[in-house]
């Protein structure tokens, strides 16, 4: 999808680029949910502050991704 949106390969069509984004949704949470187990298996002593912080940084992720659109309101990604 990101090599389309710079104009390496031509632009697919739209229901292409929805699959595209269906499965990004789908492997992000299997990356979220591998990271808390890893997290978990290694340090299970300290397993909720770990997955605290792993979830607090899962989240200022998204928190900067949101500031960075909002920063550009008109412009056009399309």
């Amino acid at each position: 999808m990101w090599l389309s949106v710079t104009g390496v390969i031509a632009r697919p069509p739209m229901p292409v680029m929805c699959v595209f984004m269906l499965l990004t949704a789908h492997g992000v949470t299997f990356l979220n949910n591998a990271s808390v187990v890893t997290v978990v298996v290694n340090f299970t002593n300290h397993s909720g502050t770990i997955v605290s912080i792993v979830k607090i940084m899962e989240v200022g992720n998204h928190f900067y991704a949101h500031q960075v659109f909002d920063y550009f309101p008109h412009t056009s990604f399309w």
